[in-house]
């Protein structure tokens, strides 16, 4: 049975577009699932298996990426032989997927509420791994027979957790988004894979946030970020060495980092007009708003 999610930051109709608050030019188009798409890995193999799921972020007709399982098995001589089974992204050219560089390039797991934008680390190879399992028994030598199993890759056991990607549209430009999936991976009781959702910034060049789940945290009213149009203001309950202020640009890059120490804190501002991503945080809580700036 499907298990329904809130996504408190994003609209659940289908390819609904939303605009964020405070942000004339951030457009995040939504697409939801329905129902989740399924995808047993299969470990009783006796031949080669291959399942290709093609994913156009932004229904444009042209395919950015393939949800990649496959599964084989391998003899060795004698009384040796093993199971692997695979599951990656193909990649089609000149995109990429947020990733680790060890071991292999494996996808990147990506928490809630994280921006994506060209400061991650990014990779283009054809196929990235979200996990790999073998397993089987050895052949020649002293250990002859022996049983082994190994477990790649970050994603196995990850529930509701992000995909980063990055795509090119069909005039060239840049866009950034995010999947959303579950990979469960109980060895012979339960191996699967569940495709959630996925959504994509409209704007070229434009950093996107996952969402949060199931019950986004109450806006903290101890933290208020607001502008004037040409100064940022934060406002905190508490004067501390630790409350913090971070300004990003729209691509996700910092523009200015350092803490404050009073409780009425304003950033005079000499940045020019455009949208910008504010963080502050106080008290072990943290805030962020878009904010538009003018001159």
């Amino acid at each position: 049975m499907k298990k329904k999610h809130d996504l408190c930051q994003y609209s659940l109709s289908a390819s609904a577009f939303l605009l964020l608050a405070n942000v004339a030019s951030g457009q995040v188009v939504y697409h939801d699932i329905e129902p989740d798409s399924i995808f047993e890995l299969d470990l009783n193999i006796t031949y080669e298996h291959l399942r290709e799921w093609p994913i156009d972020l932004n229904l444009d007709g042209k395919i950015d990426f393939q949800l990649y399982l496959q599964s084989w098995n391998t003899f060795m001589g004698g009384s040796g032989s093993y199971n692997t089974v695979n599951a990656s992204l193909l990649v089609e050219p000149y995109n990429a997927v947020m990733n680790y560089y060890y071991p292999r390039n494996y996808a990147a797991v990506v928490d809630e509420s994280r921006f994506i934008s060209e400061q991650q680390n990014w990779k283009s190879n054809h196929l990235i791994r979200l996990m790999e399992y073998s397993s089987g028994s050895t052949s020649g030598g002293s250990s002859s027979g022996a049983i082994f199993e190994n477990l790649d890759g970050y994603w196995p056991n990850k529930t509701d957790q992000f995909l980063g990607l990055r795509f090119l549209d069909t005039d060239g430009q840049t866009h950034y988004g995010w999947m959303r999936l579950t990979l469960t991976w109980l060895g012979y009781q339960e191996r699967f894979i569940t495709v959630k959702d996925f959504a994509y910034e409209a704007s070229a060049n434009t950093a996107i946030q996952t969402p949060c789940i199931d019950g986004c945290p109450v806006p903290d009213e101890s933290i208020k970020i607001f502008s004037d149009g040409s100064n940022v203001y934060v406002n905190v309950q508490d004067p501390s060495p630790d409350n913090m202020f971070t300004i990003r640009n729209i691509y996700g890059n910092i523009i200015y980092e350092g803490s404050f120490f009073v409780k009425n804190y304003v950033f005079y501002s000499n940045l020019p007009a455009g949208v910008y991503i504010v963080t502050a945080k106080h008290n072990g809580q943290e805030k962020t708003v878009k904010l538009g700036l003018i001159r």
